[in-house]
């Protein structure tokens, strides 16, 4: 093998996914800071329900009804829904759980990690 047939080879594996120690889509702190991203995102999202439905959404309703199409005095928005599907689920593919308060003024979201570990990443509207 040539020397620099040799340099390719040495710069291909130095800079493979394999070879990478600290890839971002498995550092845990990269996980948290976009669980956090996902949260204020899916916040915006239920104020704009809020001021479109005169409420949050109920415990019953949950996320998901961030989902369904807009109303139509709403569709001068860019999105036909009030979130992605994708903003449901945090950084490690687990369901973002919605609480509303009992007096209904308030809510809180999370993330609460199931694989052993007590860490939850939450937002929260008194």
């Amino acid at each position: 093998m040539q020397p620099s047939s040799c340099m390719v080879l040495l710069v291909l594996a130095a800079t493979s996914p394999l070879a990478m120690s600290c890839g971002h889509e498995h550092d845990e702190g990269f996980r948290k800071e976009e669980t956090r991203r996902t949260l204020r995102s899916l916040r915006s999202a239920i104020e704009y329900y809020r001021v479109d439905h005169g409420s949050y959404p109920t415990n019953e309703q949950g996320l998901q009804v961030l989902l369904e199409p807009l109303p139509i005095s709403t569709m001068d928005r860019q999105s036909s829904t009030y979130a992605d599907p994708n903003l449901l689920s945090d950084a490690w593919g687990q369901q973002i759980e919605y609480t509303r308060s009992s007096s209904g003024e308030g809510y809180s979201i999370c993330s609460v990690r199931r694989e052993g570990q007590a860490t939850a990443i939450c937002e929260t509207v008194p």
